[in-house]
């Protein structure tokens, strides 16, 4: 028989979505006063087919906990608008963030990893040798997209409410202490900052090189103002939110038994595809391991005991 959340389940789960809708309402905030004190602007029109999922989803969640109740899609629901807007927000804030023009820190970055022992471009010789090696690390590297999905489905799926909201919560402490550091320590990434080109990966195309670096550039020099949904990039290096997700995901996943070690070669192969196929120094995927870590250590020690309460699963053959 299916687990029905009770009263008390209700109450919590109700007041952990109210949490996140009132971080998801800052980050919001932060947005607009980031992009007036920068003088950057949104083009509305290009998020016409994105932005409009999250009132969507709400909605639907709205009426099936509501009109016609049933928790799992409702929380299903509610979580992929929640993380939606967390995810769309966070991008948004990295370009408020790029504006402060701190100085590109790549030099320490890559005089960090020669120091503790890492030979950036001998990893990247290797995989390029590798030709199978490249794909992998493309497949591997852009999972990151569809693992929210997989995430949000198993957790609904096997009841796991409580599990859910924390992963919400996880996701927007991770962007904020991730966008805080890289305010301060920008870096245009190893491909740019070792001067390479397409020439020396002949056998390997890495998914970052140089269009981040772009819209990095133009923010910082003033040339790009106005930000469109429809081309937002990853200008983060320094910690490395991929590796992040990576650790959250083996993290939001780990009680169920049937995905768990799936999920951890799935991760295990983003972070380590996360130097060449992203152009990250090796000390961004120790940060942002350490920025994920974390924020799981602070979401889960949060003064809401009700929160660390796990529903009996619904479905034993995922679970299990």
């Amino acid at each position: 028989m299916p687990v029905v959340p009770s009263d008390s389940d209700r109450e919590t789960l109700a007041a952990t979505s109210r949490l996140i809708w009132i971080i998801v309402a800052a980050m919001l905030a932060a947005i607009c006063a980031g992009y007036w004190a920068a003088g950057l602007s949104l083009d509305i029109w290009t998020c016409r087919y994105v932005v409009p999922i999250v009132p969507l989803c709400a909605a639907i969640a709205w009426f099936y906990r509501t009109r016609r109740p049933d928790p799992w899609i409702a929380q299903g629901a509610e979580s992929v608008a929640q993380v939606l807007a967390i995810l769309l927000a966070g991008t948004l804030l990295t370009y408020a963030a790029a504006a402060a023009c701190f100085p590109y820190r790549d030099h320490e970055l890559n005089a960090t990893d020669i120091a503790l022992g890492f030979d950036w471009r001998a990893y990247l010789n290797f995989v390029n040798a590798h030709p199978w090696l490249g794909l992998l690390c493309h497949g591997a590297y852009f999972s990151i997209k569809l693992q929210p999905v997989l995430i949000i489905g198993a957790l609904v799926v096997t009841g796991r409410f409580h599990r859910l909201r924390q992963f919400a919560l996880v996701l927007a402490a991770t962007l904020a202490i991730t966008i805080f550091i890289f305010m301060f320590t920008p870096a245009a990434g190893a491909f740019a900052h070792l001067g390479l080109t397409a020439a020396d990966t002949p056998h390997f195309t890495p998914s970052m090189t140089y269009e981040q670096l772009k819209q990095l550039d133009g923010v910082r020099s003033g040339a790009l103002q106005v930000i469109r949904f429809d081309q937002l990039e990853g200008l983060i290096a320094f910690p490395s939110f991929h590796t992040a997700a990576g650790v959250i995901a083996m993290w939001a996943l780990w009680p169920c038994r049937g995905l768990r070690w799936w999920v951890i070669a799935l991760n295990a192969a983003m972070i380590t595809a996360t130097p060449v196929d992203g152009a990250h120094y090796f000390v961004d995927v120790a940060a942002g391991a350490s920025v994920a870590a974390t924020a799981i250590l602070i979401v889960v020690r949060m003064p809401m005991p009700a929160l660390r309460r796990r529903l009996p699963p619904l479905s034993p053959a995922i679970s299990r």
